[in-house]
């Protein structure tokens, strides 16, 4: 069961931060090709950067769920091992993407502001706002 379950983790993790990931660099690209012919020097942040829509931002109303993936993904593993040093390895992933997913987060709500989406959290789909606080 526990090597069932790590490798059904694993794999799940690695979807979802594989797709996250398309999605963001397909967002970019089709940004990036509107903006072919505009200097980018006069761009403000606003203009240069998108929100992030459709995929697993939306599924799980997250602003990382690239980062959400790869923390299941580590977990997964560590199940699926049961190894000490897996299970470090998936804690301080979690310690460090989750603080990195947090400061992005910020970010978003800082430039976009009421346009960002109000109800996501930073990394951790369906948290309450008092863990993923603006």
């Amino acid at each position: 069961l526990r090597l069932s379950a790590g490798m059904f983790y694993f794999l799940l993790g690695m979807w979802i931060n594989i797709e996250a990931d398309h999605q963001m660099i397909s967002l970019k690209k089709a940004h990036m090709d509107k903006l072919k012919d505009v200097d980018r020097k006069t761009l403000t942040v606003k203009q240069r950067y998108l929100i992030p829509k459709g995929s697993w931002f939306d599924r799980l109303s997250i602003s990382c769920p690239n980062y959400f993936g790869e923390c299941v993904e580590w977990t997964g593993f560590w199940l699926f091992t049961g190894s000490p040093s897996a299970l470090a390895f998936a804690f301080f992933s979690f310690a460090f993407i989750g603080t990195r997913a947090l400061q992005t987060h910020r970010w978003y709500h800082s430039t976009f502001g009421k346009s960002y989406p109000q109800k996501r959290t930073a990394f951790w789909p369906f948290l309450p706002p008092l863990f993923s606080s603006v």
